[in-house]
């Protein structure tokens, strides 16, 4: 049984020098610059959970990018201008967004700086 294994060994062991490529490298030219790390990609802001609380005193939390905010907070550039039941309004980088719990962000108009929080 060694026999038949002993050739499919050899056989293997040949094969790069064959000319096949290694399928689990990345094509050439695709390959990124050694020592160099990625620049980090800024992602959406995403909405995953609304706490509202109707009556005296604003006690509405949104959590947003896994921070809890209240309305007039502001972390990371966003700013948060109002929390509503199903929807969040923010700032970030000189436009309006309205986050839901429903889906992605969806760009409105430009922030005003006369807009209260």
């Amino acid at each position: 049984m060694s026999r038949c294994l002993l050739p499919l060994f050899l056989l293997a062991l040949a094969a790069p020098e064959a000319g096949l490529a290694d399928p689990t490298r990345p094509p050439a030219g695709v390959e990124a610059p050694s020592g160099t790390p990625a620049p980090p990609t800024r992602s959406a802001p995403r909405l995953s959970s609304i706490l509202y609380a109707a009556g005296p005193g604003d006690r509405a939390r949104a959590r947003i990018n896994g921070t809890w905010l209240r309305a007039g907070e502001e972390k990371d550039g966003l700013r948060v201008l109002r929390i509503e039941r199903r929807r969040v309004i923010i700032r970030e980088g000189g436009e309006r967004h309205e986050l839901t719990l429903d889906g992605p962000p969806s760009i409105r108009r430009p922030a005003v700086n006369k807009e209260r929080p």
